[in-house]
């Protein structure tokens, strides 16, 4: 599952490809183990922001069932100051948490 864009979910090109080990909540929920970067370092190369790009079938929040949120070039599901977050055709972006819905792009294509 890649964007078509090539771009990251917050539209910000020039991101290192991100692969998780786990599909584990990126939110630091209590009980839930962090997501790993294969790469030892996050989507964005910055402490503390934490990669989406899951191996297995839970979303980015850790929900068993939902689509993951995916980037050809990987990203965070963290706002970040300065970055954009992507309309996806629910009309959420994806730090939108009140519905955990699969997160597609406008294209239909997963994020």
């Amino acid at each position: 599952m890649k964007c078509s864009t090539g771009r990251d979910v917050h539209g910000v090109s020039g991101l290192e490809p991100v692969k998780c080990s786990t599909g584990s909540d990126v939110r630091g929920v209590s009980g839930l183990e962090p997501v790993k970067c294969s790469t030892g370092s996050d989507a964005h190369g910055v402490s503390g922001l934490e990669p989406v790009k899951c191996s297995t079938g839970s979303d980015a929040h850790g929900v068993s069932g939902l689509e993951p949120v995916k980037c050809s070039t990987g990203s965070d599901v963290h706002c970040v100051s300065g970055l954009e977050p992507v309309t996806c055709s629910t009309g959420s972006d994806v730090h939108d948490v009140s519905s955990l819905k699969p997160m597609k792009c406008s294209t239909g294509s997963d994020v």
